[in-house]
């Protein structure tokens, strides 16, 4: 998409935003966006579902509402977007930077997330892996898969399986996961166990505050 036609579409989405009887809602589903710079711009409840927004700018954003599921947002920089209340159903954020974006309410099952930077990214209530999030998500990366831990789930790498699930399986189990996964297993397993207790527990206590 041309520089022209894309300022031509923000410029009537901000009058829809303004007044419904006026201008036009975004859809840029399907568009080709890689590399646009997108910062700052008031795009919430616009259309980018299927959008490929690989290395886009978009620091500070507004996307309140947006549908952008199964876009391709790789390497994207989202820094300190609003993203609340959002459709991210199987978006790819991977290697993304997310830092200080508000996800709150926003509906991430199926999202891509590896090596993603989510550091102070705000979580309330969004929708990972059918669960609503009490307590900010433990993001672990760095080891040969990335983890992802919620209060009653656990993400390795592609497999999701509840806290429990991962706590029973036995050693056969585990080696049909995936090539090395039960060397990853045997040395990472007490730790990463004792974290998804940590998680439950500090949901646990929200709860009781509330």
């Amino acid at each position: 998409m041309d520089a022209e036609e894309l300022n031509m579409i923000l410029s009537d989405h901000n009058l829809w935003l303004a007044d419904k009887t006026m201008g036009k809602r975004a859809n840029l589903s399907h568009a080709d966006l890689r590399g646009a710079d997108l910062s700052g711009a008031d795009l919430s409840y616009a259309d980018f579902s299927y959008a490929d927004l690989r290395s886009t700018k978009m620091q500070e954003i507004k996307l309140q509402g947006a549908d952008l599921s199964s876009s391709n947002l790789r390497y994207a920089d989202l820094s300190h977007a609003d993203l609340k209340c959002s459709n991210l159903q199987l978006a790819d954020f991977r290697y993304s930077t997310l830092q200080g974006a508000d996800l709150s309410d926003a509906d991430l099952q199926g999202s891509w997330l590896l090596g993603s930077d989510m550091f102070f990214a705000k979580l309330t209530r969004a929708n990972l892996f059918g669960e609503p999030v009490k307590v900010t998500p433990l993001f672990i990366h760095g080891l040969e898969w990335d983890v992802i831990i919620t209060e009653w789930h656990m993400k390795i790498g592609c497999r999701t399986f509840f806290h429990d699930t991962w706590a029973e399986m036995d050693d056969v189990e585990i080696n049909a996961l995936a090539e090395s996964a039960l060397e990853f297993w045997t040395v990472w397993r007490n730790h990463l166990i004792s974290m998804c207790k940590t998680q439950r527990e500090l949901a646990e206590k929200s709860i009781d505050r509330s």
